[in-house]
């Protein structure tokens, strides 16, 4: 693989992060055994399940550029505790090519379980590296209506200063 240039300052640019990123999805999918989405969405019922995917900044800020690519803001929380990408037809998700890495392993009893973190290792450690490439800005996996700010913070979008940090 090639190494990223960097830029002026030796800082890794958004642009070389969101590649890498995607590069790590890509992997990660790849080395993924069969498995068959329903679209039952019971993964995506946070409030039934007890569970709901981790994010690092990374993926924050994937998910942000692609809600703002499309004029969108992040999504109030639902009333029924489900995510709030999860679309008005209850089968469809509206972030699916940004979702992040837990959306893209995690699958329920009928699709064939959820994968075990040793089949997804190299991935989750090149994820981790990712996120420490942020310096001060990473914060680790976290919840993802907590890092999006769905359970009642002030919700921005990503600014060209975000891209570039």
């Amino acid at each position: 693989m090639k190494t990223p240039k960097r830029s002026v300052d030796g800082a890794r640019s958004w642009i070389e992060r969101r590649r890498d990123l995607l590069s790590i999805y890509a992997e990660a999918e790849a080395s993924l055994p069969a498995r068959d989405c329903m679209r039952s969405t019971g993964c995506c019922r946070f409030a039934l399940t007890g569970r709901e995917p981790h994010v690092t900044q990374a993926e924050v800020d994937l998910l942000l550029e692609h809600l703002a690519s499309q004029g969108r803001r992040v999504p109030p929380p639902r009333r029924d505790g489900a995510c709030p990408f999860l679309a008005g037809d209850e089968t469809t998700c509206t972030v699916y090519e940004a979702r992040p890495f837990g959306c893209r392993t995690h699958f329920c009893r009928e699709a064939g379980g959820p994968v075990p973190a040793r089949e997804l290792r190299i991935s989750l450690r090149r994820l981790a590296e990712l996120e420490e490439q942020l310096g001060s800005r990473a914060q680790g996996p976290r919840p993802m209506s907590g890092a999006l700010g769905v359970k009642g913070k002030a919700l921005r979008k990503l600014t060209p200063a975000d891209r570039t940090r």
